[in-house]
């Protein structure tokens, strides 16, 4: 019988070729599609489960609606996140990942270029990322403190443990190196990793004229804010907390803002 199916299917097949073509081609791809979809869905709800407080984390992003249109934003204002943290209850930690430094930086005479980011004190508190050296509770705590990834610190120390260690970063100042990160490469991270300064750096460097101020800048909307709630806490209670504090603290007459929390994880 099931010879008898096949032989009449083959038959029709080659006896309609166009159509069949067709036919089984557009199955062919709408599988392959779907397959590539599913996988791709997949990958993407994988990002960032290794954090041990992920179902805590959020990422304060904002909406900023004027003329004429509305834009959304995966960032928010710099000083945002100590405010919530000092006025919203329900807050257990906060921090900051801003845009940092670049230029070349000298290490035990060895020159190399690359890029920083600013990270908050308690940036190792929320985020589960490991250190090859240092101490992840202290590491951001002091000013002019330094955490390199380990490809940085192969570049200019090689195996060594370079806690200790000082780059003299040209006009930005000597940094002392506080931590290493451990390999990366194979993390699904949302977050681009690079070598990060303490944030307790910038203000001295606004001060000096050297960047353009955004720590106390309501209306620059440039930082990576994060938050990690405590256990049971809604994030529309921080939600509402931070529309609050914009409405008190933003003054601008071209937009309005709205702030919303987006979960670490999907």
């Amino acid at each position: 019988m099931l010879k008898n199916y096949l032989h009449v299917t083959f038959r029709n097949i080659t006896k309609n070729k166009g159509y069949s073509f067709i036919i089984i081609f557009g199955l062919a791809l709408s599988l392959s599609l779907s397959l590539l979809i599913t996988q791709m869905i997949y990958n993407f709800t994988r990002f960032d489960r290794f954090h041990e407080n992920k179902d805590r984390i959020y990422r304060l992003v904002t909406t900023r609606t004027g003329e004429n249109r509305a834009e959304d934003f995966a960032t928010a204002p710099f000083p945002m996140a100590s405010a919530l943290t000092d006025s919203v209850p329900g807050i257990e930690s906060s921090t900051v990942w801003s845009w940092g430094l670049s230029g070349n930086a000298i290490g035990r005479g060895k020159v190399f270029p690359f890029y920083t980011r600013f990270a908050g004190e308690d940036f190792f508190r929320l985020f589960s990322y490991k250190l090859k050296h240092g101490d992840p509770a202290v590491a951001l705590q002091q000013p002019n403190s330094i955490v390199l990834t380990s490809e940085i610190a192969f570049l200019y120390f090689g195996e060594d443990n370079p806690v200790g260690e000082i780059l003299q970063f040209g006009q930005w100042g000597d940094y002392t190196v506080t931590g290493v990160l451990e390999d990366t490469s194979r993390l699904k991270t949302h977050i681009d990793l690079r070598s990060m300064i303490s944030l307790s750096t910038l203000p001295s460097l606004e001060k000096r004229g050297m960047l353009t101020p955004r720590s106390e800048n309501w209306k620059n909307i440039s930082s990576f804010v994060y938050v990690m709630l405590e256990p049971g806490v809604s994030p529309q209670r921080i939600e509402d907390g931070a529309n609050r504090l914009a409405a008190e603290r933003i003054q601008d007459q071209k937009f309005a803002y709205h702030f919303w929390l987006q979960p670490l994880t999907m």
